[in-house]
């Protein structure tokens, strides 16, 4: 291995299936000549647990190598998938050996980015840049976590977290060549972020505090901002969200 870009996750398998049993032999690994011997015996009924780790579908597995992806260690995938702990340690370990790569952030997202199903894909890009408990979190009913005083999340809680992931977008928006398309929305999107600093805001108790602190003012003179005034639907990249109406945010202050 010259470049861990051109890494292959699942390079045990590979090696059962494509190359010959001398040549996979030659590599001396237990998990890979474990199962080469139940390919021998044209048989997994020795070995339950690998015929099981064999026989998922692909998609079921494929939530598991998310959730390795977004950093979730054995244990945790094997809790939160309710998977067998031996179950989940093959199929990463035939399908998905990532170890070596999952701390680093660009690998992390070209592994990701090479799945051929759109499905799994779009778990492992998202897990590769958000982690597994984000990923988690987007499946949650609502009196799953709207709930206060245990540490799950809070209205209060979503909104940070919203303002968290639009600071990251704006740094990511930043990384655009200056006059590109997406270089020109970058005004917008920082717009909607101090909208959504309006309403963490709103849910601080300290009324007199907020309405004296600087992010007020500040949101107070963009209302009034013609060129920085516009409604959501302008906002090309964020997909099919749906348009609200444009508010003057001094309006709303009073």
């Amino acid at each position: 291995m010259y470049s861990l870009l051109s890494y292959e996750p699942g390079w045990r398998y590979l090696y059962a299936t494509k190359k010959t049993t001398s040549e996979a032999r030659k590599l001396n690994d237990k998990i890979l000549n474990r199962y080469l011997d139940a390919l021998d015996k044209q048989s997994f009924i020795d070995d339950p647990k690998l015929d099981c780790a064999i026989s998922m579908k692909p998609r079921s597995r494929g939530q598991l190598e998310a959730l390795a992806l977004g950093g979730a260690d054995r244990e945790q995938i094997s809790k939160v998938t309710c998977t067998d702990l031996e179950v989940v340690d093959l199929i990463l370990r035939i399908y998905f050996d990532i170890d070596i790569i999952k701390g680093e952030p660009l690998l992390r997202m070209n592994i990701a980015n090479q799945e051929h199903d759109k499905y799994i894909r779009s778990f492992k890009v998202f897990a590769a840049k958000y982690g597994w408990k984000k990923l988690l979190q987007t499946y949650y009913r609502k009196d799953e976590f709207v709930s206060e005083g245990d540490g799950s999340l809070t209205p209060t809680s979503i909104i940070e977290d919203l303002l968290y992931e639009l600071s990251r977008k704006i740094t990511e928006v930043g990384t655009y060549t200056t006059g590109s398309a997406q270089s020109k929305e970058l005004v917008q999107w920082m717009k909607l972020t101090l909208d959504t600093c309006r309403e963490v805001l709103r849910e601080d108790t300290d009324e007199d505090k907020s309405k004296d602190s600087d992010i007020t003012k500040i949101m107070e003179n963009i209302g009034r901002n013609e060129k920085l005034s516009f409604s959501r639907e302008s906002l090309k990249f964020l997909g099919n969200a749906p348009p609200n109406p444009k508010k003057d945010i001094s309006d709303e202050d009073k």
